[in-house]
């Protein structure tokens, strides 16, 4: 519990700092970002948009209604699988 307070008392300190964008760096993944995203050094953007609610609702309903998947993998599985 105490090494829970000391958290929340070092992210309170760091919300409360000001921040300056590097903006090298911002131009560099802005104008690379494909190729870093093939990589897979990067999320490509179209995945940063998922409503993982809408994800999970539609894998719980195709787990639970195809009975030939329903054996070979759980629903906590696949739920810890899609917020990877």
């Amino acid at each position: 519990m105490r090494n829970f307070h000391k958290l929340c008392k070092v992210l309170t300190g760091l919300q409360n700092q000001a921040f300056k964008v590097n903006s090298k760096m911002f131009h560099f993944l802005k104008d690379n970002m494909h190729i870093l995203a093939d990589a897979g050094l990067m999320m490509p953007s179209f995945l940063a948009r998922v409503n993982a609610d809408k994800v999970y609702e539609l894998l719980r309903e195709e787990l639970t209604s195809d009975k030939e998947k329903k054996g070979k993998e759980n629903i906590n599985t696949s739920d810890s699988n899609v917020s990877k």
